[in-house]
């Protein structure tokens, strides 16, 4: 039996399509628990209208947020204490499954005999700069972490998860201290990932385009922010490996593009391996978009992209010696 957990934090806009594909499921041992997270708008009424007339269907009320805990860990662990199948499938609320998509889940898990999995779906956008953006997501995971790693090595740091999918067996899950071990982490998915590892359990990261499809963010400051809270958490708020990064970063993929047009004028001896450089950048960059399915001029503005995964990182680390915090699901986060 699978248990589908759904945290939904003001998700009245984008709910309706996931329940709707779940209820179009092939597989037929599930239960779909959905908590509404204090939310501001009609989340709830979707939501109990969709458990009243469903039976496998179950709607949960919140409990106000502990001092201390990140809002979408609490979620989670109030959604693992209700679920009743031998497999969790946490689901975001606003990623839509294909009808095979928990018979997907089950092969997969078995399949590679995981204890824990998560997957990227399909990634959308909703205009231009969205789609520019968001791959920058790709590029630190790609760049920074050989998911080839992922699957054979016990090390924690060898290890990525993505909130908008995450499955676990019931016991590895609940053994391994759940999401209470990671009750104040802002990118609770990746640290979730690492404390599978840590604690022994075998974790693999998939991709689930052709079964789960689904919006990266939902604006355009919604994205900057969602950026921003990422990159460095994702370092666990060292500096080290973040100067490292924009170093190479400002170095190998910025500097070389925009050098082009002057040594185009002035004739360099270096010009044909500055050019062939940023061709193979290029080339590199243009077949990941089209791995994840991404607008064909995606790849184009490499260096601008690049350039802000910079910006982006130490706006970030301002922001957290600042104690600003980010505006994110309308909480402020910390």
């Amino acid at each position: 039996m699978i248990s589908v957990l759904i945290p939904a934090r003001n998700e009245e806009r984008r709910i309706i399509p996931t329940l709707e594909g779940l209820l179009s499921q092939e597989y037929s041992n599930f239960e779909v628990v959905v908590i509404d997270d204090n939310s501001s708008d009609g989340t709830w009424d979707i939501v109990n209208a969709y458990a009243d007339r469903n039976k496998f269907m179950t709607a949960l009320r919140g409990g106000e947020l502990l001092e201390g805990w990140k809002g979408k860990p609490y979620a989670m662990t109030q959604l693992a204490e209700a679920a009743k199948g031998e497999i969790f499938v946490f689901l975001d609320a606003d990623i839509t499954p294909a009808p095979d998509f928990l018979s997907w889940v089950t092969d997969r898990l078995f399949r590679h005999k995981a204890d824990s999995m998560s997957a990227y779906p399909r990634h959308r956008a909703r205009s231009v700069r969205e789609y520019i953006f968001f791959p920058l997501v790709y590029f630190v995971n790609s760049v920074l972490l050989p998911f080839w790693l992922i699957k054979p090595t016990k090390q924690s740091l060898f290890s990525h998860a993505i909130g908008q999918l995450m499955v676990f067996r019931r016991e590895a899950y609940a053994d391994s201290g759940g999401f209470a071990v990671v009750f104040n982490k802002i990118l609770e998915d990746i640290q979730m990932g690492r404390a599978m590892k840590r604690a022994g359990y075998r974790h693999v990261f998939l991709d689930a385009r052709d079964v789960l499809s689904g919006f990266m963010y939902d604006s355009w400051g919604h994205t900057i922010a969602g950026l921003k809270r990422s990159i460095y958490e994702y370092f666990d708020k060292k500096i080290y490996p973040l100067i490292i990064m924009s170093f190479f970063n400002i170095a190998l993929l910025v500097v070389p593009a925009f050098l082009i047009p002057f040594i185009l004028y002035y004739s360099s001896p270096q010009t044909p391996w500055i050019i062939w450089g940023n061709v193979g950048i290029l080339l590199g960059w243009s077949i990941t978009a089209f791995d994840r399915r991404l607008p064909w001029y995606v790849p184009f503005f490499y260096p601008v992209q690049f350039l802000c995964t910079v910006i982006l990182s130490w706006g970030s680390v301002i922001d957290e010696v600042n104690g600003r915090g980010y505006d994110w699901k309308d909480r402020k986060v910390f």
